[in-house]
């Protein structure tokens, strides 16, 4: 096989890699299984992909993503910022600085929708703590040590150092009055009923999969839809905007979007504002800031492909050269003779203009007197001539016959 053949080969094997390689992470990214769960790029039945491009094809209603942290929301014109996905686990250690986040949102006018995952984490922080055994011998246990107790020269909203490197954490009960709970057990078969005084239009029962329920102390809070008796989906009005917690995200994942659709429910969760957020933060998913994220923002995808196709060219261009390469003789021809040596010595060390008066001069330590006579009259200087002119003119005038002395 020529080299050409192999060249060829070599870079049809680079581009069909590269290829495959493209084609991979197109089909995984648009699937979305690369996100975590209840991310609105996931297209499968765990993501909210469905929504999100069903509400972006919607007339009038403009749909974005946020990739920052909670804390750093930024205040644009009224907007619904759905959080799907929110564990219990961030529920409980939500710091101060994301609830004033969320806390200013909500009061320019946002709608905030809490949508928590159907998995409760944190069961033994909830359930009432197990009585302890009595030791061998009826010794009653020992009862833990108190906790110390709190300091009131303190301010209550600042840590006792100002060098506390972890977050201060944003009490909910206090703050918004509710807490989260626990039903006891999942009702497949009820689901979570309508409450009597809900918002009209809303439909009487939904599929719920969570046993997450919330308690609260706050008369503000409406509650929606309760399972077994416990509320799971409640709405507060606070300062211009409002706030939406339910205990399933289930709602709004693409699964039941194609099984057990309520259009009118999520209707009402999103509510009548004309942008929507559905918020990435909070699922690890933040911005791209690296030169692929570069390449992609200002187009220059068709670029980078141009520079592979350089670099594969380059590469075949060095494996198997366009222009076929000489035969090779089997004979060995040495371009070398006895005055190589000196003719190498001779450039080195004699310029060019210097080359005939060198020559001259060696030449007149033996010539004899007529012919360096003759010699140095062919050698006269002249405008224009190489020193192959001297060269020829002293020649020239060596090989002229000189007359006869005798008649």
């Amino acid at each position: 096989m020529s080299r050409l053949a192999q060249g060829l080969l070599l870079a049809a094997a680079l581009a069909a890699t590269a290829l495959g390689f493209a084609a991979l992470h197109r089909l995984r990214v648009s699937k979305g299984d690369v996100f975590p769960p209840y991310s609105s790029f996931r297209a499968d039945a765990l993501g909210t992909r469905a929504l999100h491009d069903s509400l972006a094809a919607l007339p009038g209603v403009r749909v974005d993503r946020g990739f920052i942290p909670l804390e750093g929301l930024r205040a644009p014109p009224q907007r619904t910022i759905i959080v799907a996905g929110l564990t219990t686990g961030q529920w409980k250690s939500m710091t101060r600085e994301q609830f004033a986040g969320l806390e200013d949102a909500v009061k320019r006018g946002d709608r905030l929708v809490l949508a928590l995952r159907a998995d409760f984490a944190d069961e033994d922080s909830t359930a009432p703590a197990a009585k302890a055994a009595p030791a061998k011998g009826g010794a009653a246990p020992a009862k833990p040590p108190a906790p110390p107790p709190a300091r009131k020269d303190l301010p209550e909203d600042k840590p006792e150092s100002p060098y506390a490197a972890a977050p201060l954490p944003a009490d909910l009960g206090r703050l918004w009055g509710i807490e989260l709970s626990k039903v006891g057990r999942i009702s497949y078969e009820k689901g979570a009923a309508l409450e009597p005084g809900a918002p009209a239009g809303l439909p009487r029962s939904v599929r719920w999969k969570s046993d997450i329920c919330f308690t609260t102390r706050d008369p503000s809070w409406r509650v929606v839809y309760r399972s077994l008796g416990k509320p799971v989906v409640l709405e507060m009005r606070h300062g211009r905007g409002s706030v939406v917690v339910a205990g399933d995200a289930y709602i709004l994942s693409n699964e039941a979007l194609m099984k057990d659709r309520y259009p009118a429910l999520l209707s009402w969760l999103v509510g009548q504002n004309p942008r929507v957020e559905f918020d990435e933060g909070h699922l690890g998913v933040a911005e791209e800031t690296g030169m692929a994220a570069l390449v992609r923002r200002y187009g220059l995808a068709g670029a980078a492909g141009t520079l592979l196709l350089l670099a594969l060219l380059f590469i075949w261009q060095r494996t198997a050269p366009f222009v076929p390469p000489p035969e090779e003789s089997p004979e060995v021809l040495l371009d070398c003779s006895h005055t190589k040596a000196l003719e190498h010595l001779l450039e080195r060390s004699i310029p060019r203009n210097r080359l005939i008066e060198a020559c001259e001069s060696e030449w007149r330590a033996t010539a004899a007197p007529s012919a360096a006579a003759r010699v140095g009259a062919a050698l006269a200087p002249r405008p224009g001539a190489t020193p192959a002119d001297f060269y020829n003119a002293a020649v020239r005038a060596l090989a002229r016959k000189q007359p006869s002395p005798h008649p």
